[in-house]
């Protein structure tokens, strides 16, 4: 497998099949099970999508080089959220309709210094189990605690039994924005 590159992880059939078939369809029936819609998205998507969303001035050190693809730069994607918002943005909503909840099994690649590297923690491609959550300040407490829930019942189904579950937020005086969303929400 050297032959692929650093950081590049090429399965073997029997853990392919594991990825692949019973780990995502149950992660899938807890979805449908607590109202949250699977999403997929393309993999590269126009560099000012990323410029908008804020991620290429924060995260561009971990992006892999934009490609030119007939005159336009394109950016294979770090991460699934600039999709989510351009889901959500892309009908008129109410607000009577939240909360929107949206996840995705979805690959994701970034560049990993080789310095970093280290077996299947720090690799350039992988898949994630990531989820946005379109709700009111109102909603907002039950909404993390069902995601923590959702998240013990998963790691409970395929037998973890001790693990941490840390929850980060951002401090209160930092303003949140949306620009693909259109909305700011501070608090």
């Amino acid at each position: 497998m050297a032959n692929a590159g650093r950081a590049s992880v090429s399965y073997y059939p029997l853990f392919t099949f594991l990825l692949q078939w019973p780990w995502p369809r149950t992660i899938k029936l807890y979805y449908f099970l607590c109202a949250m819609r699977v999403r997929y998205t393309p993999h590269v998507a126009n560099l000012d999508l990323w410029k908008t969303s804020g991620h290429y001035d924060f995260y561009r050190e971990g992006m892999f080089d934009q490609m030119d693809v007939e005159g336009d730069l394109y950016q294979i994607k770090p991460m699934n959220c600039p999709f989510h918002c351009l889901v959500y943005k892309d009908t008129l909503r109410s607000y009577r309709d939240l909360p929107f909840r949206w996840a995705e099994l979805g690959t994701v690649y970034r560049y990993e210094r080789s310095g970093t590297l280290h077996g299947l923690f720090r690799v350039r491609g992988f898949t994630q189990d990531d989820a946005h959550i379109f709700c009111l300040p109102s909603q907002l407490t039950d909404e993390i605690l069902g995601v923590l829930h959702l998240t013990e019942e998963i790691l409970t189904r395929f037998g973890f039994e001790n693990y941490e579950i840390m929850l980060s937020t951002r401090p209160e005086k930092r303003c949140v924005r949306f620009p693909l969303v259109g909305f700011i929400y501070s608090k």
